[in-house]
């Protein structure tokens, strides 16, 4: 072993701890990004960039360890479907992969796209928007999961059910 940690594979790459901390390897080992003083922690490739925090904010890298998009955001999450969810000031939005706001923040929490929509919560509710930042599902689920499939699994209550990309009960909710 020579890694502290050591994550999965994505885009070809792993990213591994080691004493000077985080960096990414190549199938064979090879450091292809190394540790850099100035990042406190790092996550897995997505659509070709990587989440890492600098100082108390965040940015991302791409697969050079060069900065596409610099430190600014007080959280985030992976790129999905080509929008990355971003935290500023408190709230949450969407930056495209320019870095440039593709949705801005305005929401309490925010999630990753799938199925061409993203969980947002309103408030103490959540619901889903499309990748212009509509409305597609009134914030009214205390829990909601991601679509897959077309389908996506939501609390009402104490009960679960799932709805379809329409936010139209397709099972209805049941403890």
């Amino acid at each position: 072993p020579a890694y502290l940690a050591a994550r999965k594979f994505s885009e070809g790459l792993a990213l591994v701890q080691t004493e000077d901390g985080w960096g990414y390897v190549d199938r064979k080992g090879k450091m292809i990004i190394p540790p850099r003083p100035d990042v406190g922690e790092a996550y897995d490739f997505a659509e070709g960039l990587a989440l890492v925090k600098s100082g108390d904010k965040y940015g991302f890298i791409d697969l050079k360890g060069s900065w596409e998009i610099s430190p600014q955001f007080d959280g985030g999450y992976s790129f999905s479907e080509g929008l990355a969810p971003v935290g500023t000031g408190g709230l949450g939005g969407f930056v495209d992969k320019k870095g440039k706001m593709a949705i801005a923040p305005q929401f309490a929490s925010v999630a990753p796209f799938a199925d061409g929509l993203a969980r947002v919560k309103v408030g103490d509710r959540w619901g889903y928007i499309d990748k212009k930042g509509r409305t597609v599902i009134n914030a009214q689920f205390e829990q909601a999961f991601d679509f897959n499939g077309g389908l996506a699994e939501v609390t009402v209550g104490d009960a679960r059910g799932y709805i379809d990309r329409k936010g139209r009960f397709v099972w209805n909710p049941s403890k």
